[in-house]
């Protein structure tokens, strides 16, 4: 037997999911940062992940834009591989999609060695520091604090010491904006009472003559 069939079916075309990834940038270590994923498609997506070249976990994002809150240990390079969304459409990058955030260090101080000093003079405490130049930082004294710049300055910096006791750095922070608040070691300043002299008695001499 033999017949006819008639009818149309139409065929919906979806075009491929895509994302793009922002907001790379400098912190510093301790610190965490937000990269922004932009999305292309129906929601929701799927998004696979590489971080320093190791696959990551999934992020699932319902609305886009989506944060991507990161909190890398050292400098890092993060990456979108993949995307898929509602319609089951996906599509693959080959580290093209990637944003680096870099770590910066947090800046150290320490100050070389005690030091001594004769009483109504100063001496100077030599501060070094590791980090980025220049730097500003927070001196603790016998005194009280003491902040040092800005304007900021270069190391070693020489910080003038008068009083007896104890110094240290309790903060410092790095041309980055990077703070440490660590104390440094402890320096101590020893000052030495000025010598006196004193005269005993009178005397009386023919001329001529010395009196000891």
């Amino acid at each position: 037997c033999a017949g006819t069939v008639n009818g149309s079916a139409g065929v919906a075309f979806n075009p491929l999911p895509s994302a793009a990834l922002s907001g790379g940038t400098a912190i510093c270590a301790g610190g965490n940062t937000n990269l922004t994923v932009t999305l292309t498609g129906s929601g929701p997506w799927v998004c696979a992940t590489s971080v320093g070249g190791v696959p990551g976990a999934n992020l699932n994002i319902a609305a886009s834009p989506f944060q991507w809150n990161v909190t890398p240990g050292t400098t890092t390079t993060y990456c979108i591989t993949s995307v898929s969304d509602a319609t089951v459409c996906s599509q693959s990058y080959n580290n093209t999609v990637c944003q680096t955030v870099t770590v910066n260090a947090l800046p150290t101080a320490s100050i070389a060695g005690n030091g001594s000093v004769c009483a109504g003079s100063s001496y100077n405490f030599p501060v070094s520091f590791t980090g980025t130049s220049p730097w500003t930082y927070t001196m603790t004294t016998p005194a009280g604090d003491q902040v040092v710049g800005p304007p900021a300055v270069t190391s070693p910096n020489n910080f003038a010491a008068t009083v007896a006791g104890n110094y240290f750095v309790t903060t410092e922070t790095d041309a980055n904006g990077c703070t440490n608040t660590a104390n440094s070691p402890t320096v101590t300043l020893t000052v030495n009472a000025a010598p006196t002299a004193t005269i005993a008695g009178k005397g009386s001499i023919c001329a001529g003559s010395t009196i000891k």
